[in-house]
C-alpha cells in the first residue's frame, strides 16, 4: 500500500469512526456540550467516551481519567485541551493505541513564534509515529452521509447530498452548511482543516474521491501547504469525474497579508496559483457564492454534452441579459433553425412572440395557454444546434400562475420527454422561497440556479472543467526524461554564456535564429561573409547576461568592415563595465525580418517548481505583462491552451499584415524549451528563457536566449 493510501484509509477511520473519545470534556466546556449534542442530532451510533481527570459525570455521562482505561482504543480522540498541552496527551493516546485526533483549540501557528513551535512539535511528533492529527485552530467534520457530527458548533438541519466541502476556515464552513440547503442542495462532508499541522486539504481531497457518496469537491483555502501533493490530487480528481472547485483568498497583496495573519501559512504567487489549478483540471471562483453556485451545477445537473443553451424566459429583459453576460463570457447561443421556429408557432406562440433564441413566450403563455408551454420547451430543446435548454424564471414560484405544484410537475415532465439536459434558472440570487423548496423536496425537482449572473459563469467553468478533464484523461501528462551526452557536459559548467544557452536548447529542437561565436575580429568578418546582408553582433560572456545595460548588442552592421568593428567595440564596452569577465567573443549573425514577438521562459517559483511563461514579447513583456503560466512539465495542448488564453491572442491571426500565426508551430518550439529546462530541474536552474520568439506563419525564430543558475552552482 502507497503511503497516500494508507493516510487515506487511516482517514476513513477518522471521518467515519465507529468510537471516539473526547478528552478535556467537562461541564464547564461548551465545546463538550455542542459536541455531544451533535453526535446526537446525527444519529451517531457507536461509543462515545468522555476522558475527564476528575472521573466525574459530564452531561449526564459517565467519564473515565485516561484513555488506557477504556477497553478498545476509539478510532479517534477529540482533544479539548489548551494548547501547551496537546502534544502530552497525543503521546499518551498514541502510548495506547489511538492513532487519530482532532484538535479544536487554538493558540499554535497563528498565534506567533511560540504558537509556531507548539505546532512544529506536534506535526514533528505526528509523522514521525504515523499518526494523524486534523487541526489544530479548527472546529472538526461532520459527515452526513455517515451521520458523524464531530462539529463544535450546532449543526443546522441539512440533508445529505453528494457535495463535500473542505475549509481552512470553521467559522465559514459553518455558515455555508447553512446556506447550501437554501439552494436545493445537500451536503456530504465537511471538513475544517484549521491550521493543516498534519492532516491538509490534499490528504481530504484524496480521501474525498475514494467516498462514492461525494461526487462534488469544493474548498476554502488560504494556502496551499504541500504543492505537489494537492497539484496531484487535483489531477486524479479530474480523472474519476469529481470536480475540484476552489475559492482560494489571497488575491493582492492586502488580501495575502490578512491571509497569513489568520493562518500563520504563506501565500503563494497568485497568477501560478490560478494556472496551476487550471492546468491540474480544478476550477477556480473569485467568490464564496460562485463557489456554491457551481457546485449546485455540477452537484444537481452532472457534467453537460456542452453548453450550446436555448433559453426560454418570459421576459424580454431576460433574453437580454442572458445573451450580453453569455457574449462576455465566450457561451454560444445558437440560432434556431427555420423548422424549429415554424413548430413553435404551429404550438401556438403567440404572433406578437419573436421565435428566436433566447425565447420570450410572453406572459399570455403562462396565463392563457399553461398547455402550450411543455410542448413549446420540448420544441426548443430538440432543435438539432442546441446542447442544453435553461428555462429561466418562469417555473416554480411564477407569479403569473400561482399553481407551483403544476408548474413543478410540468417541470419534471418536460426534463423526462427530453434527451437533453434542462436547466432552470431563477430571476434573482435572492433566498429561495420556502414554500417552494419543500416543494422541489417533495417531488426531487433539480435545484434552480441562482440567477443569470451566477448560472452563466458556472456554466462556463464546467465548459472549461469538462474540456480540460478529457485532455487529462485522452493523454498521459508528458514528462521528458531524456539525458543526452552534451547536455551533461554542459549542465556541469554552472555557468552559461548565451553560446552555451543557445547550444543546450538547439539540442531539444528549439528553433534559434543563426549565429556563429567569433572569437577574434577575423573570425567576425568570416560571419559577415558568410550570412550577407545586415548582421546583429552580442557580446559573449558567462559574466555578462544582461547586455543591452552596457550597449552589448549592435544592430543593423553591414559587411565585413562593420563586422569587425562591432567585434572590437563590443570587447572593449565589456572591458569597461566588466573588467573582470570572462569573455568567449562575439555573436554574430542575420538579422531577422519582422513578425509577431513573443516570449517563452521558465522560472522557478518557490512553491511550484519550474513555471512556464508564455506571452506577447520582445520590448511590451515589461508593459503589457500579458502572459500565460504553466507548471512544468507540460505538453503540446497546454501551450495552446496559454496561446488562447492570451489578451493579445488575435493579435496572432493575422496583425497589421502579417501571416497567421500557426501555433502549433510556436507549441512545439515552446514545449522544446520546456523539455531543456525540465532536464536541468535538480541543477538548480533558475531561469531559462527566449526573448524575443519571432514568428511570421510557420517560421519560428529565438532572437536571444538566456539561462541563469542559483548562486551555489556557480
Amino acid at each position: 500500500m502507497s503511503a497516500t493510501a494508507a493516510v487515506t484509509d487511516q482517514l476513513q477511520r477518522m471521518f467515519a469512526p465507529s468510537s471516539i473519545a473526547i478528552v478535556g470534556g467537562s461541564e464547564r466546556s461548551p465545546w463538550t456540550k455542542t459536541l455531544l449534542e451533535n453526535l446526537v442530532a446525527g444519529g451517531f451510533d457507536g461509543a462515545v467516551h468522555i476522558v475527564n481527570r476528575r472521573g466525574e459525570n459530564v452531561f449526564g455521562r459517565p467519564s473515565v481519567t485516561s484513555l488506557a482505561d477504556i477497553a478498545e482504543p476509539p478510532d479517534v480522540a477529540i482533544l479539548l485541551i489548551s494548547a501547551s498541552h496537546v502534544l502530552n496527551a497525543v503521546r499518551d493516546a498514541v502510548a495506547v493505541g489511538v492513532n487519530n485526533f482532532i484538535v479544536l483549540g487554538a493558540g499554535f501557528g497563528e498565534a506567533g513564534a511560540d504558537g509556531k513551535a507548539l505546532e512544529a512539535e506536534l506535526r514533528d511528533y505526528c509523522r514521525s509515529h504515523g499518526v494523524l492529527a486534523l487541526g489544530p485552530n479548527n472546529l472538526g467534520f461532520v459527515n452526513f452521509s455517515g451521520g458523524v457530527y464531530a462539529y463544535g458548533l450546532g449543526i443546522p438541519e441539512a440533508r445529505s447530498g453528494g457535495i463535500s466541502l473542505v475549509s481552512q476556515s470553521g467559522a465559514l464552513a459553518f455558515n455555508l452548511m447553512r446556506y447550501f440547503p437554501t439552494r436545493s442542495v445537500g451536503l456530504d462532508h465537511v471538513i475544517s482543516v484549521g491550521n493543516e499541522a498534519v492532516v491538509d486539504a490534499a490528504a481530504c481531497i484524496e480521501y474525498l474521491i475514494d467516498v462514492p457518496t461525494t461526487r462534488v469537491i469544493c474548498l476554502y483555502i488560504h494556502a496551499i501547504r504541500d504543492p505537489e501533493r494537492f497539484a496531484a490530487a487535483c489531477r486524479r480528481a479530474a480523472t474519476v469525474g469529481k470536480p475540484v472547485i476552489v475559492f482560494k483568498a489571497g488575491y493582492g497583496e492586502q488580501s495575502a497579508r490578512a491571509a497569513v495573519a489568520h493562518t500563520g501559512g504563506l501565500v503563494g504567487d497568485d497568477r501560478v496559483i490560478d494556472a496551476v489549478l487550471r492546468q491540474e483540471g480544478a476550477i477556480r471562483t473569485t467568490s464564496v457564492e460562485d463557489l456554491v453556485a457551481t457546485a449546485v451545477l455540477f452537484e444537481g445537473y452532472g457534467e453537460l454534452p456542452g453548453i450550446r443553451a436555448a433559453v426560454l424566459t418570459g421576459a424580454g429583459s431576460a433574453c437580454e441579459m442572458f445573451t450580453d453576460r453569455a457574449d462576455r463570457l465566450g457561451i454560444e447561443v445558437p440560432m434556431i433553425s427555420d423548422d424549429t421556429a415554424r413548430a413553435l408557432r404551429d404550438a401556438g406562440l403567440p404572433a406578437f412572440a419573436t421565435a428566436q433564441n433566447p425565447l420570450d413566450v410572453t406572459g399570455a403563455i403562462t396565463i392563457d395557454q399553461p398547455e402550450a408551454l411543455g410542448e413549446i420547451e420540448r420544441i426548443l430543446a430538440n432543435d438539432p444546434a442546441v446542447d442544453i435548454l435553461i428555462v429561466q424564471g418562469i417555473e416554480l414560484g411564477n407569479p403569473f400562475n400561482p399553481d407551483r405544484r403544476a408548474l413543478a410537475e410540468e417541470f419534471l415532465r418536460l426534463r423526462n420527454s427530453v434527451s437533453k439536459p434542462v436547466l432552470a434558472i431563477a430571476d434573482l440570487g435572492a433566498n429561495a422561497d420556502p414554500a417552494d423548496l419543500a416543494l422541489r423536496e417533495e417531488l426531487g425537482t433539480p435545484p434552480v440556479l441562482e440567477s443569470i449572473d451566477r448560472a452563466l459563469p458556472a456554466l462556463k467553468a464546467m465548459d472549461e472543467w469538462s474540456r480540460r478533464r478529457r485532455q487529462i484523461v485522452a493523454s498521459a501528462l508528458r514528462a521528458p526524461e531524456r539525458s543526452r551526452d552534451p547536455l551533461e557536459l554542459l549542465a556541469a559548467a554552472g555557468e552559461w554564456s548565451e553560446a552555451t544557452a543557445r547550444e543546450v536548447i538547439a539540442v531539444h529542437g528549439f528553433p534559434l535564429a543563426p549565429a556563429v561565436l567569433a572569437s577574434s575580429p577575423e573570425e567576425a568578418e568570416n560571419a559577415a561573409a558568410r550570412f550577407g546582408g545586415r548582421l546583429v553582433a552580442k557580446i559573449c560572456s558567462p559574466d555578462i547576461l544582461h547586455k543591452t545595460e552596457m550597449g552589448g548588442v549592435l544592430l543593423n552592421l553591414l559587411g565585413a568592415d562593420e563586422a569587425r568593428s562591432a567585434y572590437e567595440v563590443l570587447l572593449s564596452r565589456a572591458r569597461e563595465h566588466h573588467p573582470h569577465a570572462r569573455i568567449e567573443g562575439v555573436l554574430v549573425g542575420p538579422m531577422v525580418e519582422p513578425g509577431v514577438e513573443l516570449i517563452a521562459g521558465v522560472t522557478r517559483d518557490q512553491s511550484w517548481g519550474l513555471v512556464l511563461a508564455v506571452g506577447l514579447g520582445g520590448v511590451w513583456v515589461e508593459v503589457l505583462k500579458d502572459v500565460a503560466l504553466r507548471r512544468l512539465p507540460i505538453a503540446r495542448e497546454d501551450v495552446l491552451d496559454m496561446l488562447a488564453e492570451l489578451k493579445a491572442s488575435e493579435l496572432l491571426d493575422g496583425a497589421r499584415g502579417l501571416p497567421v500565426v500557426d501555433r502549433g508551430a510556436v507549441a512545439d518550439a515552446v514545449v522544446a524549451l520546456s523539455d531543456a529546462a525540465w532536464e536541468l530541474r535538480d541543477r538548480g536552474l533558475i531561469t531559462m528563457e527566449v526573448n524575443p520568439l519571432v514568428v511570421r506563419g510557420s517560421s519560428v525564430q529565438g532572437l536571444d536566449a538566456l539561462v541563469e543558475f542559483e548562486a551555489v552552482n556557480k
